[in-house]
């Protein structure tokens, strides 16, 4: 009489069998390799680039906009545009390697750049601001906006926000080189880098010129946002969201 038994041979399509798993690691790189040559998300936790750009903001970076690089390493493969005047680029931190930061080119390659009593200088000419009148409705989830004016600037034809001190226009301070009076003459391989939040940034008049080799992409939308905001009588953080900035364009 033939005995039949319940225990089954393991199958080579169980969740835990070495085909899954190599299918799920080369997933998994696949995912990595484009966040890392393709495009990326990032999370901005600093007000250095409000009101443009608002803490909590979660951007979406192209990688591709100005060159490829291979998968895992910072090796520039291709190279097709370089970063200009306006755009808001992600790249790594001058001072602080590994740190991405998020700041507006306001020097392209071949520019020279000046910072006088607080206002921009491209090229010998000033970027001529204008007070916003109803800045609150630009203002209102901010979280730098005590004490500051909001402006339009004109950079070389290109117009966005700006934030200065109400009490008078000036920059970061003397631990800065570039902050105030300082000419500089922007190579072919570097771009002057920017905060629109002009008192309360560390760019390129603090710590310099930024290399393009070092920029790993340009961002123009934001993806979502959400902050917390601290609400009287209650012990933890209320989370916000802004939703009208889902899915927004950067400008």
């Amino acid at each position: 009489m033939a005995i039949l038994s319940s225990a089954q041979p393991a199958s080579s399509n169980s969740f835990f069998s070495w085909p899954q798993f190599r299918s799920l690691a080369g997933l998994v790189l696949v995912v990595i390799a484009v966040r890392w040559s393709v495009a990326a998300p990032y999370h901005v936790p600093t007000p250095s680039m409000e009101p443009s750009i608002k803490v909590g903001d979660r951007l979406l970076a192209n990688h591709l906009a100005y060159q490829f690089r291979v998968p895992f390493t910072n090796v520039v493969l291709f190279r097709w545009d370089t970063p200009k005047r306006g755009d808001i680029i992600v790249f790594d931190s001058v001072d602080d390697p590994g740190t991405t930061l998020v700041k507006r080119v306001v020097g392209q390659p071949g520019d020279t750049v000046e910072v006088r009593d607080g206002l921009l200088l491209v090229n010998g000419e000033i970027q001529q601001i204008k007070p916003v009148e109803d800045q609150e409705s630009v203002l209102y989830d901010s979280t730098d906006s005590l004490n500051r004016q909001l402006y339009t600037e004109d950079l070389s034809g290109f117009q966005h926000y700006v934030m200065h001190s109400r009490s008078i226009l000036n920059t970061s301070g003397g631990e800065c080189p570039y902050a105030d009076g300082q000419t500089l003459a922007v190579p072919e391989d570097s771009v002057f880098m920017m905060g629109d939040n002009r008192d309360n940034s560390r760019d390129s008049r603090c710590f310099g010129l930024v290399k393009i080799d070092n920029v790993f992409g340009k961002t123009s939308r934001i993806l979502w946002s959400m902050y917390f905001k601290r609400e009287a009588g209650l012990a933890g953080w209320i989370p916000q969201f802004r939703f009208y900035r889902f899915g927004d364009r950067l400008n």
